[in-house]
């Protein structure tokens, strides 16, 4: 199987696609039958011991209470070992990611990267939002930095010993309205 789908209601997907030795996500959102923005995922290759976004090259597909849906991944680049849980959320039509990367020395980089398509050519109604608490002892606030057609969810950094696990949460919901 070379692409999963997890719908959020009808105007909100999480679609996985196979690519090379990892999986990708693309996030779209359609208004109207139409589409209206969609997120790309950057992924990164084989040789990047900090890729872009998670590497991730096993998925498992769950349905949960409620019929919500969600998906289990995991991974590895360089040292790190990568894991996530990816929920689709139909009620508030929002997708809840959360991720978690076992780091064994100080990263170079560590989030998630999207790459933003409009379909319409003007500024479209995306929201990305950190999920979760300001900070804890188990989760990072992520820091949501947008540059052109490129959204960056960066993880600060935190001092702590080694090795030891970074947590970041984020949603992203069909439009404001639906929060």
């Amino acid at each position: 199987m070379n692409e999963l789908l997890l719908t959020a209601g009808d105007r909100l997907q999480l679609r996985f696609a196979r690519r090379g030795d990892r999986w990708e996500h693309i996030v779209e959102f359609r208004t109207d039958g139409k589409l209206a923005w969609r997120l790309n995922s950057i992924e990164g290759t084989p040789d990047n011991d900090w890729p872009s976004s998670p590497a991730f090259q096993s998925l498992a597909m769950h349905a949960g209470p409620e019929g919500r849906k969600f998906a289990l991944l995991v991974g590895m680049a360089g040292a790190s070992h990568w894991s996530a849980s990816i929920e689709a959320d139909p009620a508030a039509e929002r997708i809840v990611f959360d991720i978690a990367c076992r780091i064994k020395q100080e990263p170079k980089w560590l989030g998630s990267s999207y790459l933003a398509w409009p379909s319409d050519g003007k500024e479209s109604r995306l929201v990305i939002e950190p999920a979760g608490p300001q900070s804890t002892s188990d989760i990072s606030r992520p820091v949501i930095e947008v540059e052109a057609n490129q959204i960056r969810i960066c993880v600060p950094h935190r001092i702590d010993p080694l090795p030891r696990t970074v947590r970041w949460k984020y949603s992203i919901p069909a439009s404001p309205e639906s929060v």
